[in-house]
């Protein structure tokens, strides 16, 4: 209801609401589906690692390795030497091999080191109303420490 000019104007406490990363009701509502992909080779730019940034917050998504070589799945680059020293990453074994991550993230790491030839994925995602720029970047012991 638009303020009348009677009283206080409590009208904007009500209409600003947004989705939230601790909002229960963002993470149980259908979600909006996102599907990209791609091949993965050591010649790419990042010698095998694609970086998949999503345009919102995620409430699950699936990778699946349509190559023959395994990939790996990752929250960091691997430019922290501590994603593969530490082993902070999920490898999926090649043909037809997937994953569902139950979790809430914007960006993950797609890589195929230590494969010998050429390997691919597919994403599928669930993505909240949660715009990307309230997420947290993801870092600490699992991820890049």
């Amino acid at each position: 209801m638009p303020y009348s000019g009677d009283g206080p104007d409590t009208s904007t406490k009500f209409d600003r609401y947004q989705p939230g990363l601790r909002m229960v009701g963002s993470y149980q509502v259908a979600a909006d589906p996102w599907l990209t992909g791609s091949d993965i080779t050591a010649a790419d730019a990042n010698q095998g690692e694609i970086t998949v940034s999503f345009p919102r917050v995620t409430k699950s998504f699936t990778v699946v390795n349509t190559g023959s070589q395994a990939i790996n799945v990752h929250f960091a680059s691997r430019a922290s030497s501590q994603v593969i020293d530490q082993n902070h990453y999920l490898t999926i074994p090649g043909t037809s091999g997937s994953w569902t991550f139950d979790v809430k993230c914007t960006t993950v790491y797609v890589s195929a080191f230590g494969s010998v030839g050429d390997s691919g994925f597919q994403l599928a995602a669930e993505l909240t109303g949660i715009a990307a720029n309230r997420m947290y970047t993801l870092t600490g012991s699992g991820i890049d420490a």
